[in-house]
């Protein structure tokens, strides 16, 4: 029988697969398909690449983890996650009568690294990448085809594995002890340097971390405003109500000191208060996942922010930048119904105050989804920052350097990955980016024991465990 396509699209296993395995990948695959598997075809899903070539197929596509070996074994994904990087996975094809292997798509998801939930998600994922490849195949849309090294046998049960799994249950073991008596704590950095030279992997100019407000909270997302030197955008995070706010800053000799709070996100949680200028107009966009809106503003020189127009309604769109390709306006963003830090969405607009329309996601992966700044152009190319959070919430950075984007496809390289300094005041992440004429803002964090911190999450786990009010002895009466 073949799948809706038709063509026949059929599956081989290696000899000794395990049922559970052999199972859930037919799952998998006749989700992607929106139907059964035939038993003979033109394309083949081939799990066992190096037991010759499938007749009578015409193309097979090959399942690779972050480490290139078959998506087969008994440990999927086990080196990356053990390493905390997630799962990744990569959609490879070859073509009869050829040598080469090239790769269709791509993904990372953010996983344990423990390892107990990397087959569900590496399920999850292969999923996604056959349906995106198979409807790309049925719109007669060609892939960008990347050379890619021939797949590796999976990895087998022997002191390796053993060694990689007891260091992941290790790492996740400390994750899970830092997550619930730690909390994070962010500073807002400058650099003495123009962001273009941060694409060197040899550059990374010392930063200057500015003092963090003297009350509960920290600074964290900053962008200069532009035109000025001394102004900038932050968000104020109040560790009492675990929620942000925009502040506008003055920062003079390497001290800030609040100006004014903006009205901005409804007395919701507000960040990333994203500053820039269009055809001599200063404009900005700023996180209102809350209100499920993303507003494009004009800034005005007293800082203050007046609404222009809505770019999209109905989204949780976290992290929200806007960037200019070829005469068309794109707004990039995450969808947090869609995952918190492993995707990026594309909007596009002939005009900037639309209509706008949604192209979906074109990016999935926890190592540089989520945007981490805004777009810049260094030397006649475009440049995205994004946050890698495979070993957690802006645990670092990656810069991508745009290769192509039309309504029907997107393409970036990575330049280079941007990981915190171990030895300085904020080593344990980064996630944010910013050019602020010839200097680059940046923030880092730290994770610290902070009681008043501490306590203020546990009232809101207890909330969120008890809607209806606190047991009692909590230090609310019980409903």
């Amino acid at each position: 029988m073949s799948n809706p396509l038709g063509h026949g699209v059929f599956l081989r296993l290696p000899a000794g697969t395990g049922k559970a395995l052999r199972t859930a990948l037919h799952k998998a695959l006749q989700q992607a398909l929106g139907g059964p598997l035939a038993t003979t075809g033109t394309l083949c899903l081939d799990f066992a690449p190096h037991q010759g070539w499938p007749e009578p197929a015409q193309e097979r596509w090959v399942v690779v983890d972050g480490a290139g070996q078959v998506l087969a074994g008994p440990v999927p994904g086990l080196m990356d996650c053990s390493r905390g990087l997630g799962v990744g996975l990569s959609l490879l094809v070859q073509r009869h009568g050829l040598a080469d292997w090239r790769c269709a798509a791509r993904g990372r998801l953010g996983v344990s690294a423990a390892h107990s939930d990397a087959l569900p998600l590496a399920l999850k994922l292969l999923q996604e990448l056959l349906s995106e490849a198979l409807l790309s195949r049925s719109l007669g849309r060609e892939p960008m085809f990347e050379p890619h090294a021939q797949p590796q046998p999976p990895q087998a049960l022997g002191s390796a594995a053993a060694y990689a799994w007891l260091a992941g249950q290790w790492r996740q073991a400390w994750r899970t002890t830092r997550q619930r008596w730690m909390v994070e704590h962010w500073r807002v950095g400058l650099m003495q340097a123009p962001i273009g030279g941060l694409l060197d992997p040899q550059t990374m100019p010392t930063v200057q971390w500015i003092t963090p407000p003297e009350s509960r909270g920290y600074w964290a997302d900053p962008f200069g405003m532009p035109g000025r030197s001394d102004l900038l955008f932050c968000e104020r995070f109040d560790e009492a109500t675990q929620q942000g706010h925009i502040e506008l800053m003055r920062l003079a000799q390497g001290q800030a000191r609040t100006l004014q709070r903006l009205p901005l996100g409804g007395g919701r949680h507000a960040s990333f208060p994203n500053a820039f200028v269009v055809a001599g107009k200063r404009l900005g966009l700023v996180e209102t996942g809350a209100l499920r809106e993303c507003v494009l503003h004009e800034v005005g020189d007293d800082g203050q922010w007046r609404p222009l127009a809505t770019l999209l309604s109905g989204t949780q769109a976290a992290d929200p930048a806007l960037f200019c390709w070829q005469g068309r306006w794109w707004l990039a963003y995450t969808d947090v119904e869609d995952g918190t830090w492993d995707n990026l969405h594309l909007a596009h607009a002939e005009h900037l105050q639309g209509p706008w329309r949604r192209m979906g996601r074109v990016k999935r992966d926890v190592r540089g989804a989520r945007m981490a700044g805004n777009f810049f152009w260094h030397d006649g190319s475009l440049y995205r920052p994004g946050q890698d959070c495979a070993q957690g919430y802006g645990s670092g950075l990656a810069l991508y350097r745009v290769l192509h984007c039309s309504p029907t496809g997107y393409r970036e390289t990575l330049v280079r990955r941007i990981a915190p300094d171990a030895a300085g005041a904020c080593p344990h992440g980064l996630h944010t980016l910013n050019a602020w004429g010839e200097l680059t803002l940046v923030d880092g964090k730290r994770w610290c024991f902070r009681p008043a911190a501490l306590w203020s999450k546990l009232r809101q786990r207890l909330k969120r465990a008890w809607p209806a009010g606190l047991p009692n002895g909590g230090g609310t009466h019980a409903a």
